[in-house]
């Protein structure tokens, strides 16, 4: 598998220069890129993107690498919430000057679909900063999650999406760090 041109930090660098300030960025000159790295970086992984679970919620795909993941999803129900958890990992992206650029914890991708997505930021002991943020989610939206930022989508019914980890999946380490937002009624 040739996919240098593709690698892991070639897409999430791409993902994090051509985000401003907002989280979810679509049709922003040049965020085409990072969904044709993504593209091209599923393409190259081709079958060995393999089938891994389904349930009422939803149906997982997915391929690790030695040093990233992926999965590709497709939403089965509408009516219960996907996330609803942080994360401590990231990945420290760093500018040239050496400066701190953005830490990624994951990256999702929207193919088809739309919906919503719950943001509380936390602090390193899980306690809250701010308020609730609230993300219309639409096709061709590309979600960039930093650590210590729980999330919860609310997702219609044949929703599909990528999603992009910078480090493997571990069962034994799922850094799935549970905290249930006050979700809206």
């Amino acid at each position: 598998m040739n996919s240098s041109k593709h690698s892991k930090s070639d897409i999430i660098g791409s993902a994090l220069a051509y985000q401003y300030a907002t989280q979810a960025f679509t049709d922003f000159p040049y965020a085409w890129k990072v969904r044709e790295k993504v593209d091209a970086l599923f393409s190259i992984l081709g079958d060995w993107i393999q089938h891994v679970h389904t349930d009422h919620r939803r149906s997982i795909h997915e391929y690790n690498g030695s040093d990233f993941s992926v999965q590709s999803f497709e939403v089965h129900s509408a009516d219960v919430p996907l996330g609803n958890h942080f994360h401590k990992k990231a990945v420290w992206y760093t500018e040239s000057n050496g400066t701190d650029l953005w830490k990624l914890s994951e990256m999702f991708v929207f193919d088809e679909g739309q919906g919503l997505l719950l943001l509380q930021d936390l602090d390193p002991e899980w306690n809250v900063i701010g308020k609730i943020e609230e993300l219309s989610i639409r096709a061709r939206d590309i979600i960039v999650i930093p650590p210590f930022q729980a999330h919860t989508f609310f997702l219609e019914s044949g929703t599909k999406f990528r999603w992009f980890r910078p480090y493997p999946f571990n069962k034994d380490d799922m850094d799935l760090n549970k905290f249930e937002l006050e979700l809206p009624k």
